[in-house]
């Protein structure tokens, strides 16, 4: 009754003893490096592979000294209103001033418009000294809104604003006009 049971564990148990097998050759000298090139080219190809399709998208240009002064002057006409002549010469003086800056790399929006306009007649900008007087006139005029609270009325304000314009659309470097245009 035992005994039964316990042969037929045993001849299952020989059914799963397994002969031993022969040596598993180890490849020597040239292919083992072969091997190991391999799996470093495919494991550094992986990673590039990962590291390009993570990559940033290339960020559009930036616009411009020109567009940036033409968008703000166009924004600055939202305040085309006697109540607010203060802050549109403000906004249309300070377009005009960065302008200056990116285009021409003069130090303007931090000064006042006599240190401005003294240093442009003794260092003038390339490109800038054919239009320092039209720039002088234009800047008194913003300075008379913003500082001395002179009233201007809107056809005052829209020659203002078209002479800040033309200004800018005149000095744009060439390549920015034809990219521009």
């Amino acid at each position: 009754m035992n005994p039964p049971a316990a042969s037929s564990t045993a001849a299952a148990g020989a059914d799963d003893i397994r002969d031993i097998r022969g040596l598993v050759e180890i490849p020597s000298g040239w292919a083992f490096l072969a091997w190991i090139a391999l799996t470093i080219a495919v494991v550094a190809a992986g990673i590039f592979l990962a590291r390009w399709l993570r990559r940033p998208a290339a960020a559009p240009p930036a616009p411009s000294p020109d567009v940036i002064a033409l968008a703000a002057l166009e924004r600055a006409r939202t305040w085309m209103t006697r109540a607010q002549a203060e802050r549109f010469g403000t906004a249309v003086s300070s377009a005009v001033r960065h302008y200056i800056e990116a285009r021409f790399d003069v130090n303007a929006p931090r000064r006042t418009t006599e240190e401005f306009l003294r240093d442009l007649t003794h260092e003038p900008a390339a490109g800038i000294s054919p239009y320092v007087a039209k720039l002088e006139e234009l800047l008194h005029r913003m300075d008379l809104a913003k500082f001395a609270r002179e009233p201007l009325d809107e056809p005052q304000m829209e020659g203002l604003l078209e002479s800040a314009r033309n200004f800018v659309e005149k000095t744009r470097r060439a390549e920015d006009a034809e990219s521009g245009a």
